[in-house]
Formats: structure tokens, C-alpha cells, sequence
């Protein structure tokens, strides 16, 4: 018996042409790239015609940076009362002499902007609000109206009169008559807003 016979393998070049169900999908591409191109034309034609200009930038620009966060109260303003308004230390007892417990006197046109005054431990004066009868209201909603002191070390939030007016009117109160002494939030170690007339 004679070994099978094997045929030696085929050395023709492989075939460069692409099957034909290949020659149909890259003219498909090619269809539909040339389609997109045109609808981008478009596109970008509209876009031109709504912003009115001649040619779209190369980059887009960056957004214009956000203005800076407002403050929640109104610029100072010269809501002092024209006779102006006093400041007294935090903890002075109502009843004791009056002249012990005012720190100073803010006039409009000149003190529309301070938030310190000298002679407490701690300069800030505290915003302290009270109701239509009087009771005092240093806290509101369990949160001291400018922050707790003692938390604090002393930096509660510094606020104009003005400012104080308008936080303590977003609470449905008003400005206080009286230092409010011993009603929280540390604020007798601070001078106090008051509406008191000079």
C-alpha cells in the first residue's frame, strides 16, 4: 500500500478584494458620514442664526464667574434713629442705674457701620432681639441670634444696627429695650444693641 497522498498547501496570494456584504456596509458608512456632515452644517448654521454671529469660537469661553454670595442682611444703612440708639453692656441689671450699664451712644451718619465697641471682655456688640412686650430673645429656634460666644471664643457674627434690626425682624421680633443680662448665649460678656434713645 502506498502512504495517502497529500497535496502541498496553496501558495496563491490571499484575495484582496473585501467580501461583498463588506462593500455594503462601508458605502453604508460612508452614506451616512456625508448625512451627519450635512445635519451639522445645518446645526451649526442655527446655532450661528440664533446668537447672531457670523462664525462660532473656536473654544468655548468660560462661564463668567458667579457673583459673590450676599450677605442674608441689607448693607448698612443709616437706619440708626436720628437722636441714635444705645449701647449697653450685655450684662447690666435692669433697675440698676442706667449710666453704669451705657457703653456708648450710636449716631446715624457716623456709627452706621460698627459692630465693636470697647469696654466688655468682648467688643463684638451682640444682636439680641425681643418680642412686641419686651421679653428678650437671644436665641431663636434653639440658635443664639449671632452665635454662641462661648462657642464661639468670643467671634460671634458681627452685625451693623442695621443688620441686627433686619435679622431680628426675620424673626418677628424687635430691637430690645434693655440689656437682656442672663438670658444666654454668653451675650454678657459683649456690649448689646439696644433701641434705647440716647
Amino acid at each position: 500500500t502506498s502512504p495517502p497522498s497529500t497535496s502541498p498547501p496553496s501558495t496563491s496570494p490571499p484575495s484582496t478584494s473585501p467580501p461583498p456584504d463588506c462593500e455594503l456596509s462601508v458605502a453604508a458608512l460612508l452614506a451616512s458620514n456625508a448625512e451627519l456632515r450635512v445635519q451639522n452644517a445645518h446645526l451649526i448654521a442655527e446655532i450661528e442664526r440664533l446668537r447672531g454671529n457670523a462664525t462660532l469660537p473656536s473654544k468655548l469661553s468660560p462661564p463668567p464667574p458667579s457673583p459673590s454670595p450676599s450677605s442674608p442682611y441689607p448693607p448698612p444703612t443709616a437706619a440708626i434713629p436720628a437722636g441714635g440708639v444705645l449701647v449697653l453692656s450685655g450684662s447690666h441689671v435692669q433697675g440698676a442705674s442706667a449710666a453704669a450699664g451705657v457703653l456708648g451712644c450710636l449716631k446715624p451718619g457716623v456709627n452706621d457701620a460698627t459692630t465693636s465697641w470697647e469696654g466688655m471682655p468682648h467688643s463684638t456688640i451682640a444682636a439680641q432681639c425681643c418680642t412686641a412686650t419686651g421679653q428678650c430673645r437671644r436665641e431663636h429656634a434653639n440658635e443664639c441670634i449671632a452665635g454662641d460666644s462661648q462657642q464661639l471664643n468670643g467671634r460671634i457674627e458681627a452685625l451693623t444696627y442695621a443688620q441686627a434690626v433686619q435679622k431680628c425682624a426675620g424673626f418677628g421680633l424687635q430691637m430690645c429695650q434693655q440689656s437682656c443680662t442672663g438670658k444666654g448665649c454668653f451675650y454678657n460678656h459683649h456690649p448689646v444693641f439696644t433701641s434705647l434713645p440716647c
